[in-house]
């Protein structure tokens, strides 16, 4: 009989109704190793030493809008720095409490996940309360996605020697071009010549052909006539 009440009890209270809250260690180590200069100074009496709690709660409520920060002692302005809440409860103050910080303050502080809620004190004024997270959300962790198959390696060396193939028919082809057009241009170059050789024998004036040949024709010839008493004659060429 014992048993069933209990069991009844339990089933009935709308804080067991709603479930405990779920380890969160995971999300608690990520933001830690995410920022270690933020995590140094949690709980050092430095300015910064609320950064780390607030980043920790933004991650867990971002996951989750039951998580939030702590409020010591019922007093939401006085935040733990080493402790976050979720809410099971109808209210802010029946919540579940837990140290996520071992040592913080120290020079060794490490990341931890211990539950300290007083179950008997729950719910009433003065002990701990929900304080909803503001600022910069960190995403937690998630499960890794498989890659893509690697896709299957292609064989290039047929396409390669094609292409080498063409290389070398196109050099042919470009040194057949070449030996062409220098033929041309060597051919073009012997017709300007012979132009330029016939333009000058034309030029060359008649009278210099003459006085040429003049030049190098038979002289006049003289001799004395027998018969022909005192009588000479000359015998030159006809012009």
């Amino acid at each position: 009989m014992r048993w069933i009440v209990l069991a009844f009890v339990l089933v009935a209270n709308p804080l067991f109704a709603q479930g405990q809250a779920p380890n969160r260690l995971e999300v608690v180590r990520f933001v830690s190793d995410e920022d270690p200069a933020r995590f140094a100074c949690a709980h050092s009496g430095r300015p910064c030493q609320a950064d780390w709690i607030k980043a920790v709660a933004a991650a867990l409520h971002a996951e989750d809008a039951r998580w939030g920060l702590n409020g010591k002692r019922g007093n939401a302005n006085d935040l733990s720095l080493d402790v976050v809440t979720f809410r099971i409860g109808p209210t802010d103050r029946h919540v579940q409490a837990f140290d996520i910080c071992g040592a913080c303050g120290g020079s060794n502080p490490s990341a931890v996940w211990n539950d300290i809620t007083n179950w008997k004190t729950i719910g009433q004024p003065g002990t701990a309360i929900w304080v909803k997270p503001a600022g910069t959300v960190v995403t937690p962790p998630v499960d890794p996605i498989d890659p893509p198959d690697t896709p299957p390696a292609v064989d290039l060396a047929p396409v390669l020697a094609a292409l080498a193939t063409l290389t070398e028919k196109v050099d042919a082809i470009a040194a057949l071009a070449l030996a062409a057009r220098d033929a041309a241009l060597d051919a073009k170059a012997e017709a300007e010549q012979a132009k330029v050789n016939a333009s000058d024998i034309k030029h060359v004036s008649l009278p210099a052909l003459l006085e040429e040949l003049k030049a190098t024709a038979h002289p006049c010839y003289r001799g004395r006539v027998s018969g022909w008493a005192g009588g000479s004659v000359e015998l030159c060429p006809a012009p």
